[in-house]
């Protein structure tokens, strides 16, 4: 049996400059016939790259954001869910499936950067305040999901997750600069520097 979507990309509200809302279901069937339905409701920040790398890749790009959201909230589950009794290799190897059913073509690439750098974030239970929240809505039904949405969207700034992203943000800025200015003093350094070649 092959792996398949069966819902569209998921439409998404702009909460902050990089946090989103997700509001419709992400429904994914793998290999082993089980059917995974993703609630809507969660917040996003989208893919997890490094900051220059952002250069290349959008964290929010609709070919592949189904994928990165089932594998977030499939780690949030593995926190929070009696229920979820999947380990870090069958949420990880999953995630490389529904890409491959995406046609992403850093398929590879990303699977192998969240098994190096996603072993911590296993490790460590989440948290974070809305995503608890976020759980504790898919549990009580679709109205509590949509009135959890109503609240996230009529007042992002309460939202743990958004005050977070921002934080992270500023960090890789305030890092990126440091690093800009770093070279910036390096190459000023090495055109004061007098070096003389000796040809033998």
């Amino acid at each position: 049996m092959n792996c398949i979507w069966l819902s569209l990309p998921p439409k998404l509200h702009q909460l902050t400059e990089h946090t989103k809302i997700v509001l419709s279901d992400i429904v994914f069937e793998d290999i082993d016939g089980i059917t995974y339905i993703n609630k809507r409701g969660f917040p996003t920040d989208g893919a997890s790259i490094p900051y220059l790398l952002e250069l290349i890749w959008n964290p929010f790009d609709m070919r592949v954001i189904r994928s990165v959201i089932q594998h977030d909230i499939q780690y949030v589950l593995h926190d929070f869910s009696p229920l979820f009794k999947q380990t870090r290799i069958q949420v990880d190897r999953r995630f490389l499936r529904s890409m491959h059913c995406e046609n992403w073509e850093y398929s590879k690439l990303w699977y192998k950067g969240v098994r190096v750098f996603g072993q911590y974030i296993w490790c460590i239970k989440c948290k974070d305040a809305d995503a608890i929240t976020w759980y504790q809505a898919t549990q009580q039904g679709e109205e509590a999901i949509d009135e959890w949405i109503k609240k996230c969207i009529e007042n992002p700034r309460r939202l743990e997750s958004v005050r977070y992203c921002e934080q992270i943000y500023r960090d890789k800025l305030r890092a990126l600069v440091h690093i800009c200015n770093d070279l910036r003093g390096f190459k000023l350094w090495l055109s004061s520097t007098d070096v003389n070649y000796v040809r033998v």
